[in-house]
């Protein structure tokens, strides 16, 4: 993962909280601010709402938009991006 966040240039990141193994969304997180990805938009679709406070708090520009909100389609991502564009992180994710 960190060498993707060193190596390329994001548009979105989706970032979770449990992830497998050790790390945590946090420990991404934390690389996220200190990566050329910086400025990328996030969205932290994690249920733990813990782990999302921690990332929020890392990341205070990051959109909180957990996973049970979201559909399994492109389609959906893409309007997803359309209003972080539009509206930037200060958009009423929750409608």
């Amino acid at each position: 993962m960190y060498l993707l966040l060193k190596a390329y240039d994001f548009d979105i990141i989706s970032l979770d909280y449990n992830l497998r193994g050790e790390l945590t969304g946090a420990n991404v997180a934390k690389e996220i601010k200190l990566s050329r990805n910086i400025n990328t938009k996030i969205i932290v679709h994690s249920l733990n709402p813990k782990g999302v406070k921690q990332i929020l708090k890392i990341l205070p520009d990051a959109i909180s938009y957990p996973v049970s909100k979201m559909i399994r389609s492109n389609k959906h991502f893409k309007q997803i991006r359309v209003k972080i564009e539009e509206f930037g992180a200060d958009y009423d994710w929750s409608k």
